[in-house]
């Protein structure tokens, strides 16, 4: 890892060199990246706010987004929590303007690491949700690639599955954890039940709670615009060169994403107090409802009809839930 340090600080000398801004951001955050993984974080995070000031002040949003989902990272493992969160809420609100579903996920996936170091479960596992329903979608649109690659992407984003069903299963929400486990076996899943490939899960996704699926509404409300805005300033941004009513319309959208932000920050605030506050009786009628189902479910079978619940993690092995 020396070796490479000396070589990106090389590195970054030629980009600063040459005027190279894009090159010299790319080079200040590979370096926060390398004194990252050495768990040398404060130095690691001025690296990356250098980087930060210079993706913006060259208006590259996806850059400007990764080294915010970097700094939030390097900020919880310094215990900076507040700072985290900020950090990484700002990364999706970017990560969802220029539509980047596997950042949008990750930010996403950093929000209910945050939330879970500030032990705050009902928010970790909201964002968990979204986060596995990000790559859920991800799922479905790469179903045309061959069955090892597809194995792959599973498997990189494996982690964030079992992190949820955790906090589900520590919560003793455990429908919603066995749903959530079952997505990572879900070729193995359907192949034992013996169902056709007209029935297999097309994107499942993990359920949200009534409670948590008003404020997803809300939250995309939001979310679309800022993607509208987005897409919209790329196409702009993309041009080589524009006209003077080009130029005015571009600083119009970093205007109108500037207000956008503000509403979506405000909103995340809202709901950091609802779901920080809110007792867990949204949550118990849920799982209430989903175990109702299964016991539906044995009534249709008939007398002598055994239900075995199995949740099969890493290295946990859940409650009985008659002993809570």
């Amino acid at each position: 890892m020396k070796k490479a340090i000396e070589y990106q600080e090389l590195a970054l000398g030629i980009a600063r060199d040459v005027k190279d801004r894009f090159g010299e951001a790319q080079e200040l955050s590979n370096l926060g990246v390398a004194y990252f993984s050495l768990g040398r974080y404060e130095k690691s995070f001025a690296f990356y706010e250098q980087s930060l000031a210079i993706n913006r002040e060259v208006k590259d949003r996806r850059g400007e987004g990764q080294t915010l989902e970097n700094l939030g990272e390097a900020c919880r493992l310094l215990s900076r929590l507040d700072e985290a969160t900020r950090y990484h809420e700002q990364a999706v609100r970017i990560a969802r303007e220029v539509k980047a579903q596997s950042e949008e996920a990750s930010a996403l996936n950093n929000l209910m690491l945050d939330w879970k170091s500030r032990n705050l479960a009902s928010l970790a596992i909201y964002f968990g949700k979204q986060s596995v329903n990000v790559y859920q979608e991800i799922r479905s649109n790469i179903r045309s690639l061959d069955a090892d690659s597809q194995r792959g992407f599973l498997k990189s984003k494996e982690q964030t599955y079992r992190d949820l069903a955790d906090l589900l299963i520590a919560q003793g929400r455990l429908p919603e954890a066995e749903q959530v486990i079952r997505m990572l076996k879900e070729e193995e899943y359907f192949e034992y039940i013996r169902r056709d490939s007209a029935n297999a899960p097309q994107g499942a996704k993990a359920q949200l709670t009534p409670a948590e699926a008003a404020l997803e509404k809300r939250e995309r409300e939001i979310a679309d615009q800022l993607a509208a805005l987005g897409a919209e300033r790329g196409t702009l941004m993309d041009k080589k060169s524009r006209t003077p009513e080009e130029e005015q319309r571009l600083a119009k959208l970093d205007a109108d994403l500037v207000v956008a932000g503000n509403a979506f920050q405000k909103f995340l605030d809202q709901l950091t107090a609802e779901l920080g506050s809110a007792s867990d009786a949204s949550g118990k009628v849920f799982q209430l409802r989903e175990s109702q189902g299964l016991m539906e479910d044995l009534r249709e079978l008939g007398k002598g009809t055994v239900a075995l619940y199995t949740l099969v993690g890493e290295d946990k092995v859940p409650r009985d839930p008659d002993d809570r």
